[in-house]
């Protein structure tokens, strides 16, 4: 029974591992950045996530109208909410996982 709740915990943060891969690729949509590979992948899933607590933006070009602006701010936001979602809901699963670890050693 353990072990079965600790796959279907595994099975459920290899989902938000690939939500939170959706969501740097959506911000560098955002930002017409290219696509990033590996260590990319986290490195800007930290930016996103430090950005939402310190509520950094990106500079943007003075030709772009406030209306845009306003738009990439709002998908920002939301993005960054996503990150921070799936962040907590990874951690939580993780210290989920460690206690079924523990408890399977012990039977």
């Amino acid at each position: 029974m353990l072990w079965r709740q600790r796959m279907k915990l595994e099975f459920e943060m290899q989902g938000l591992f690939v939500r939170s891969t959706t969501l740097v690729q959506e911000w560098q949509y955002l930002h017409g950045s290219k696509e990033g590979v590996g260590n990319e992948v986290s490195k800007i899933a930290s930016h996103i996530v430090l950005a939402g607590f310190v509520g950094l933006h990106q500079e943007r070009t003075a030709w772009q109208h406030s209306y845009e602006r306003d738009d990439i701010a709002q998908e920002e936001h939301r993005i960054q909410q996503d990150m921070l979602r799936c962040c907590m809901d990874i951690a939580t699963l993780q210290a989920h996982i460690i206690r079924l670890g523990f408890e399977l050693a012990r039977l």
